[in-house]
């Protein structure tokens, strides 16, 4: 499914259950990142590679969220992530 999202992608807005930085960026995706973002929301995926690339990138966001869109993180901050090619 991510293969075919990256392949056709125009644009898209996720939460972090979306495509991760570490698949997105070889893709030739851009990816910003709004409001806080402090760890995977399930205790299983704490940690992993997907997990800290998210982190990384959620270090410096573009702006805050006065929203909830989709899934919390796991303190539960709200985040929205916006994917777009280059």
């Amino acid at each position: 499914m991510r293969d075919y999202i990256l392949g056709h992608l125009a644009w898209m807005a996720s939460d972090s259950t979306g495509v991760p930085p570490n698949l997105a960026e070889p893709a030739g995706m851009v990816q910003e990142a709004y409001g806080r973002y402090d760890g995977a929301m399930l205790d299983h995926s704490l940690g992993k590679r997907e997990d800290l690339a998210m982190r990384k990138l959620f270090a410096t966001p573009k702006g805050p969220v006065a929203f909830r869109f989709g899934y919390v993180d796991h303190a539960g901050h709200p985040h929205v992530l916006i994917t777009h090619p280059k």
